[in-house]
């Protein structure tokens, strides 16, 4: 059987190229390649944000202010309200270095910030050093489930964080399912597990871990919000896939028309992991 697995292809033994980066998360670090583009992800919602401030340095970038965003840079960088992302198009070498995001009420009082590192790379510079790497390189032991349809990754015998809420005080209900199974229940600020103690909820930070974990543990979950009346104020799916860990593996890559490469990251292990990605 094949499966797919994520990969964060390596430039120069440590960097990356991504187009996209959740920038949600403080001291997040996202790459982009040099004359391309990448977009940032920086909030949530950001029709519950009254005000925020994005610089670079001490140079204002973008300013919300009551729905309208102010764009004091060149029109290369391009903010989209519908998903908090921020895009960034044909990428320099300054563009790399250190952001920062203020987050403020209506009446200016700062309620969060947040750092976000970019690094601009050179589209060629790829480093295939990747034999012995174990899994957990290419899968990650966390995952940002807050997106409904979001894919997560987990290796077999291994442990996976699976992150469902943002802030579960402001959520009077909710419960947590797999097929038509209930594994949490979430009622008044407590938690009523209904599987086995390998499913182990933090109400810290939202997050669900699943230990030792087995291939049956591959599947569609659902969450579903509800109020304190039980009405449902939102629903969504994750997907999880439980994969057999990995002894090495190997990059091919491959040269594509105008200057391009595509870059493959196969192994012969037992479930076959494999991935690619254009640079």
């Amino acid at each position: 059987m094949k499966a797919v697995i994520r990969l964060q292809l390596m430039l120069i033994g440590v960097y990356s190229v991504k187009l996209s980066c959740d920038g949600r998360q403080d001291g997040a670090q996202c790459y982009g390649a040099l004359g391309g583009a990448v977009d940032l992800m920086l909030v949530d919602n950001v029709s519950e944000i009254s005000r925020f401030n994005w610089r670079k340095n001490s140079s204002t970038i973008l300013r919300w202010r009551n729905s309208i965003v102010y764009n004091t840079k060149e029109s290369r960088f391009l903010f989209f309200p519908s998903n908090g992302t921020v895009r960034i198009s044909n990428l320099i070498r300054t563009d790399s270095g250190e952001y920062k995001l203020e987050l403020n009420d209506k009446d200016g009082k700062v309620t969060g910030r947040r750092t976000l590192q970019l690094y601009v790379q050179v589209r060629n510079q790829v480093s295939y050093s990747f034999n012995q790497m174990n899994i957990s390189t290419c899968v990650g032991p966390s995952c940002d489930g807050r997106q409904d349809e979001t894919q997560c990754y987990g290796a077999l015998g291994g442990a996976v964080d699976l992150m469902l809420v943002d802030n579960v005080s402001e959520i009077p209900r909710f419960n947590w399912r797999k097929n038509s199974s209930i594994i949490l229940r979430w009622r008044n600020s407590i938690v009523y597990n209904t599987k086995e103690s390998r499913f182990l909820f933090f109400p810290s930070n939202g997050t669900v871990r699943i230990s030792n974990l087995i291939r049956t543990d591959s599947g569609e979950y659902k969450l579903e919000l509800n109020d304190k009346d039980g009405k449902v104020t939102g629903r969504r799916t994750l997907q999880l896939y439980v994969q057999a860990p990995v002894s090495s593996v190997q990059l091919v890559s491959e040269c594509l028309s105008q200057g391009q490469m595509k870059v493959s990251c196969l192994s012969e292990e037992r479930d076959s992991p494999q991935t690619s990605q254009d640079i």
